[in-house]
């Protein structure tokens, strides 16, 4: 189990070294997740990337 956490938390190093602050959440008064502002093209291009990286 602690071989699985250190390895856990090796890619999330790596995931914070390639995409700083994706790591950070923000939440509100209620606890609820704030979100950035993000266009409709840029989701259509992370689910483009995302397809692509799990097709190989």
């Amino acid at each position: 189990m602690l071989k699985t956490i250190r390895q856990q938390a090796l890619e999330i190093k790596v995931l914070e070294k390639q995409f700083p602050g994706i790591t950070r959440l923000v939440k509100d008064r209620q606890g609820s997740f704030v979100l950035p502002e993000i266009s409709e093209e840029e989701i259509e291009s992370l689910i483009a990337e995302c397809e692509k990286e799990l097709m190989g």
